[in-house]
């Protein structure tokens, strides 16, 4: 009779024979009894030991518990773990390229900036090691930003090696990553990121040459495609992970399918360190004052998910890595482990957000502490909790009741914060047809990492 003391999880979507819990993003791939047993909550009819195995995962919880109050406390947990540090660091506002649908478009061109003292790379660096000594983390994640960070090449190479000095004096693993536009990531400048530990790469482009090259130019209408994919072919034989994000709007959504055909062409699919990410353009806190709106519009939450089931499709068919279709964390601004500072130090908890002064969340000449209770402002912003329809969402673990950034496009009136960003309709076109991509993902992980967890083939 043990099954009498536990129940289905209403976070589970089952999609032929899978099981996916939204709330600890787990995933199993089980026979049809088993499925039509957790379907029906007739969990008595299962053994005591699968049960064990199905709660650990999430799938089934003890009768007697709260599951709302169980998700509050899973959420808790991601929003204060400490045991990563994630800094985002931009050396300056400053790009090569115009594209042109740039949410830093405004703060580039914003003549205040040209009042603003820049932050010495010592004055930033005392306070990065001030956060580590402060908080002690296991793992520093750290990220270049930009505008374009490569144009502070020596700067990056500098801090760099910087931040790897921190991780060893205080024994914390170090990862550094930088978003780019990938178009000075030459071979030269890719082996000197590569010897100060910098390995990971995330590159956009938009679909093939002429369409790339409209919406992503370089300054004086130069073309960037071709530069790119030079670039990114020697990265790959250069063994560093590229992370290759298609920016998708009303513009290029015809042209996704294009950009995989020829990564094809160009031999991509034979590098397990090339990971295609497909993304959405929306609109930035100031896309009004960008003329690329006046005509295009973002995808609405359906073709959005549309697109993205079928381009995460065919490059799996097509042999490439994919980034999973599902986020694994929380935004941002509710970690509070996570800052983004800029090169004038201010601090921010949303890279979305830097050089807006309303966003702000200090600077770094202030007192660790003080940082820390600041972010009190932005981890009280949880709408959903007031939301009936939230409380009563299957999707809630995923969405947390949406980008707090968009709901403030959507609605201006309302103070940043107090209203939700309510992407159900994305995530109904999304599942569960998403739930066989996922298996495929970590399938395809679990081939070359056998310590993959959170994950049963079968049970």
């Amino acid at each position: 009779m043990e099954g009498n003391m536990y129940r289905t999880s209403k976070y589970n979507i089952y999609y032929k024979d899978y099981v996916f819990n939204t709330r600890q993003r787990s995933l199993i791939k089980a026979n049809k009894q088993l499925i039509k047993l957790l379907r029906n909550n007739k969990l008595s009819e299962i053994g005591i030991e699968q049960l064990r195995i199905l709660e650990s995962l999430g799938f089934v919880i003890l009768s007697n518990m709260d599951e709302l109050q169980l998700f509050e406390f899973w959420y808790r947990n991601l929003k204060y773990d400490k045991r990563v540090l994630s800094v985002t660091y931009i050396p300056g506002y400053l790009c090569n390229s115009a594209c042109k649908y740039c949410y830093a478009s405004s703060i580039i061109e914003n003549p205040k900036l040209d009042s603003k003292i820049p932050l010495s790379e010592e004055v930033f660096l005392n306070w990065l090691e001030r956060m580590v000594a402060f908080g002690r983390p296991l793992k520093l994640d750290f990220s270049f930003h930009g505008g374009e960070p490569l144009v502070y090449k020596n700067k990056l190479l500098s801090i760099a090696r910087a931040v790897n000095e921190i991780g060893e004096k205080y024994k914390v693993e170090v990862k550094i990553s930088i978003v780019t536009n990938g178009t000075l990531l030459n071979l030269k400048t890719l082996l000197q990121l590569r010897e100060v530990g910098i390995s990971n790469f995330l590159i956009t482009l938009d679909g093939p040459n002429k369409i790339h090259n409209f919406r992503r130019p370089l300054k004086k209408n130069l073309d960037s495609f071709n530069i790119i994919i030079n670039n990114i072919s020697n990265a790959l034989d250069q063994g560093v992970d590229i992370f290759m994000s298609q920016n998708v709007d009303s513009h290029n959504k015809e042209y996704v399918k294009e950009l995989l055909d020829l990564f094809f062409q160009k031999g991509f699919y034979n590098y397990r360190n090339f990971h295609y990410v497909i993304a959405a353009v929306k609109y930035g806190p100031d896309y009004e004052s960008l003329p690329y709106f006046d005509e295009v519009s973002p995808l609405s939450q359906q073709e959005y998910a549309k697109i993205k089931l079928e381009a995460y499709k065919n490059a799996l068919e097509m042999g490439f890595n994919i980034a999973l279709p599902i986020g694994t964390g929380i935004c941002s601004l509710k970690q509070i482990n996570t800052f983004i500072v800029d090169v004038y130090g201010d601090v921010y908890k949303c890279v979305t957000l830097t050089g807006h002064e309303d966003a702000k969340l200090g600077r770094v000449d202030e007192p660790v502490e003080v940082l820390y209770q600041r972010s009190v402002f932005f981890d009280s912003m949880e709408p959903w909790k007031d939301n009936e329809k939230c409380l009563k969402c299957k999707y809630l673990p995923l969405c947390h009741g949406g980008c707090m950034q968009q709901a403030k496009i959507a609605f201006p009136e309302h103070p940043m914060g107090t209203k939700v960003n309510c992407i159900e309709d994305y995530l109904n076109t999304l599942f569960p047809e998403v739930i066989e991509i996922i298996h495929t993902y970590w399938r395809n992980i679990r081939h070359h990492d056998d310590s993959i967890s959170n994950f049963v083939d079968s049970l």
